[in-house]
């Protein structure tokens, strides 16, 4: 190393000090989160890139050896930053310390702040050994359970609704030899459903088994059993975690290997199968088949054949019904993908086929007339990326079975240092479908909508930041609660403000206006129905404080306003929580609480907050209505001999209503104002 390099690193250690603060690193994150399960109503139980990151932790990823895949695996930089960094790399070497990496260009003090947790400059994993025999056991137990009879339990006409307990029980066990192979076994019950008996009498509901191999000579990827696909930027196929609009607005681009085990209890979004992945020098080539049932409802037709009216992916097999529906329509699923990569420039090839069972058949309303029919389907499609200077370009061009369009075009611009801009134009037509779609989108699936998005982050240094977007869309057909054509637009800003490196205080303002259908006599009158634009303005305030090292508080005051002018229809909803979060470094004690109130006058005024449950549970409920909410969460970590440590995690979490309205609705409706939840889990790693 040259004295000019060292002189250079020197003085890079004296300004990165601060990249030290015991900050929530997990902000972003969990603001995605919030805004993903407020965008599909649904929260996720995808916890798959929490378990990477949580191993990561563990196992840091060497950035002297890492490509460009591994870096895109931490879903943490754009693509821009990616080629940024292997640049520097191929013209300076190897990194000597962590700190260089403040002179990457396009690096601010947030990204290398946020990767800290991930990555060295050295290899931290264990010497190689036995890939079957030196590598990690990890198995977790889950119970939880709601402390209320829901109306289900209760006996009722023809007896009790749901055939099974209320408790709920996670199994996973997952082994794991460096970043090479993995294979694992899952189990889940939901509430309500039988364990080893009747309709479940091989135990659990759902059981889901992998096996992933990495990176053994031309041999880039081999999934067998459960695994995911992701291909392209979602219009053919993506089944992999991919957020929509956040307050990481440059972290819009989808990216990631093809090819992924499936390690999460969701009973819906996963092939089961194998597939393989081959690289060789600049060509990439994936070819997977897939068989699995889905739950659906199948009624008969006029000349008495079967056809399936809607599929369901919440994965409960509770009632008479839901038990009936069960694994009713077997999918088959075929498809590839071809890539070519030459330094800066990428194109791939992607085509997907799916065979149903059962065929499927629009519903006959108005808004579902582009759905798919029939017993087949096919999606096909061209993506592209490249990179000159400053600037990131990628995009995708896809069709279905019927030859209908779509397209997403992106671009990330480096403005210097400090500041990026993010850009995305997509034109889906309304025809166009796709069974496993998930592009960027105002949908929830990628049809029916066109749209510009413009994003934009600016950061002054050390103490500020602010992240900006703006997106306007249109729905050409008609769309569920929407009898008409519609068009609308989304705005947010948020500004943070880092002091010192103990606090951290953030305002966003958010405002988004949608058509939806509403009955009245007024406005615009369409299949007997008004459709109305509905204006959703939204401030939230954060501060994050630690005291001392140990102890972090964070508090959170948001509002919301919720209007519809030419109706008069005017609402509001209020939340505010204080946390108080304990973790100091060598105690085997982990506490969070929170205490929360809330305030909103129905449920189009939700708001929703992450909250720190055990270990992978992602929380992000809904809160409406009127009343208070606690948590207590208590995490101990303990070594039980050289090689077997165990986790073991309890929540407990309440909320109350003041307004004496029900808790739940059918089923799920619970008796009194209350409903009180509690898990236990259990985890060891061998």
């Amino acid at each position: 190393m040259s004295r000019m390099r060292m002189l250079v690193w020197g003085m890079m250690v004296v300004w990165f000090l601060p990249l030290h603060a015991q900050e929530n690193e997990n902000s972003i994150y969990e603001q995605q989160l919030e805004q993903h399960a407020a965008q599909e109503e649904i929260e996720t139980e995808d916890d798959s890139y929490w378990q990477y990151l949580e191993w990561r932790g563990r196992h840091r990823l060497n950035l002297n050896k890492a490509d460009a895949e591994d870096l895109r695996e931490l879903n943490l930089l754009t693509d821009l930053q990616i080629d940024y960094f292997l640049q520097y790399r191929r013209l300076f070497g190897s990194l000597v310390s962590i700190y260089e990496l403040q002179a990457v260009p396009g690096w601010d003090l947030l990204t290398i702040r946020k990767l800290l947790p991930f990555v060295s400059v050295r290899d931290e994993m264990a010497v190689r050994g036995s890939w079957f025999l030196d590598g990690e056991h990890r198995l977790l137990f889950r119970f939880s359970q709601v402390l209320e009879k829901a109306k289900g339990f209760l006996p009722g006409d023809s007896g009790r609704y749901y055939a099974g307990s209320p408790l709920k029980i996670l199994t996973r066990y997952r082994y794991q030899y460096r970043d090479q192979l993995q294979y694992g076994l899952t189990g889940d019950k939901d509430a309500g459903e039988q364990f080893f008996k009747g309709e479940q009498s091989a135990g659990f509901d759902f059981y889901s088994f992998h096996f992933f191999l990495r990176r053994v000579g031309i041999v880039k990827a081999l999934a067998i059993g459960d695994f995911i696909v992701n291909m392209g930027q979602g219009l053919v196929h993506w089944q992999g975690q991919a957020f929509k609009k956040s307050a990481a607005v440059m972290n819009i681009k989808r990216q990631g290997a093809v090819l992924k085990p499936y390690t999460s209890a969701g009973e819906y979004n996963f092939l089961r199968g194998a597939g393989i992945t081959i690289q060789q020098k600049i060509m990439q080539a994936t070819v997977f088949a897939s068989s699995r049932k889905w739950t659906a409802a199948v009624k008969l037709d006029e000349e008495g054949r079967n056809y399936v009216t809607s599929v369901q992916s919440s994965g409960y097999h509770r009632t008479k019904t839901e038990q009936a529906n069960k694994n009713t329509v077997n999918v088959l699923a075929a498809g590839g993908n071809l890539q070519w990569r030459y330094r800066s420039v990428h194109i791939g090839v992607n085509g997907v086929c799916h065979f149903f069972s059962v065929p499927f058949r629009p519903s006959g309303d108005a808004y579902d007339y582009y759905a798919i029919d029939g017993g087949r389907w096919f999606n096909g499609s061209i993506d592209y990326s490249y990179t000159v200077a400053n600037i990131h370009g990628y995009g995708e061009v896809a069709i279905d079975k019927n030859f209908n369009t779509a397209m997403v075009h992106g671009w990330l611009l480096s403005a210097g240092g400090s500041a990026d801009i993010a850009i995305i134009y997509r034109r889906i037509s309304p025809a166009y479908q796709a069974v496993a779609g998930n592009a960027f989108s105002e949908n929830s699936m990628p049809t029916n909508e066109s749209g510009f998005y413009t994003g934009f982050a600016f950061h002054a240094g050390y103490h500020w930041r602010m992240e900006a977007y703006a997106d306007f869309f249109r729905f050409p057909w008609l769309k569920y609660r929407v009898d008409a054509p519609s068009q609308g637009y989304d705005y947010m800003l948020q500004l943070t403000y880092t002091p010192n490196k103990r606090t951290e205080l953030y305002g966003r303002w958010r405002m988004e206006e949608k058509a939806m259908n509403y009955s009245s006599n007024n406005g615009r009158v369409v299949n007997g129905r008004v459709v109305e634009p509905a204006l959703r303005k939204s401030w939230r305030g954060q501060v994050t404080f630690q005291p001392t090292k140990e102890v972090k508080l964070i508090n959170r005051v948001e509002i919301l306003w919720y209007t519809m002018k030419r109706v008069g229809v005017k609402k509001n909803g209020f939340l505010i929580f204080q946390d108080i979060q304990y973790n100091r470094m060598n105690s085997p004690w982990k506490l969070a609480l929170r205490l929360q109130y809330f305030e909103t006058d129905d449920y189009d005024t939700r708001l929703y907050a992450f909250e720190y449950s055990v270990m992978y549970n992602l929380s992000m409920p809904a809160f409406f209505n009127k009343g208070i909410r606690w948590y207590a969460t208590v995490q101990y970590k303990t070594k039980i001999n050289k090689r077997l440590s165990c986790i073991v995690g309890f929540n407990i979490s309440r909320s109350e209503y003041s307004d004496g309205r029900k808790v739940g609705s059918g089923y799920d409706e619970l008796p009194g104002n209350h409903k009180t939840e509690t898990k236990l889990q259990a985890i060891f790693s061998l």
